[in-house]
């Protein structure tokens, strides 16, 4: 019989990425399409690339701010790898593209060889200025929008009620919430 107490960890996902390195340190910034990253979320795991092709760090993504040419990753737990270490070393091959999905069991495989016991031995991120500057972000993503990238879908609401900003915006006299109606249909009925 099987145990209904237990748990199962969610499905969490590992990624080969090849980004630039921003100036706010733990952030990484990929060039693709805005709709080219979309199976990278939030929890996930990054091995990141350096110029020459070389491990040089490790991350889990805390934040994904789109924009239309690509994406900026922000990372919560961060270890950097001193010396950098080829990825052919590891028994993989660099990837084409700037992403590449990293099967689980490879990644847990490659983090004792980067000098990493485990996803737990990542320390988290403990700078004050870019958790302030984090903070900048998700208050300013949450006030003006759009929150979820240039292609943000609201559903069921309007945007002014979607974002604080047009809450505290100033209404027209002519923006009340009653249906009117238009003034050349009323002359047909």
């Amino acid at each position: 019989m099987a145990d209904l107490n237990a748990t199962t960890e969610p499905s969490v996902n590992a990624w080969i990425l090849r980004g630039a390195p921003l100036s706010p340190r733990y952030s990484l910034r990929i060039e693709v399409g805005s709709t080219t990253h979309g199976a990278i979320e939030e929890g996930h795991w990054v091995v990141a690339l350096d110029d020459g092709g070389n491990v040089s760090e490790v991350g889990r993504i805390l934040r994904i701010r789109s924009d239309l040419d690509g994406a900026t990753i922000h990372f919560d737990h961060w270890q950097t790898v001193e010396p950098s270490v080829p990825l052919a070393s590891l028994g993989l091959t660099a990837p084409n593209g700037p992403v590449v999905r990293l099967p689980w069991d490879e990644f847990l495989r490659m983090l004792p060889l980067l000098g990493v016991p485990d996803p737990g031995g990542v320390p988290l991120i403990e700078d004050v200025v870019y958790t302030r500057n984090l903070l900048e972000l998700s208050v300013r993503d949450d006030l003006l929008g759009p929150a979820g990238g240039p292609h943000e879908l609201i559903k069921d609401m309007s945007v002014r009620d979607r974002y604080l900003v047009g809450k505290l915006a100033p209404r027209r006299p002519g923006d009340d919430q009653t249906a009117q109606v238009e003034p050349a249909s009323a002359a047909d009925e």
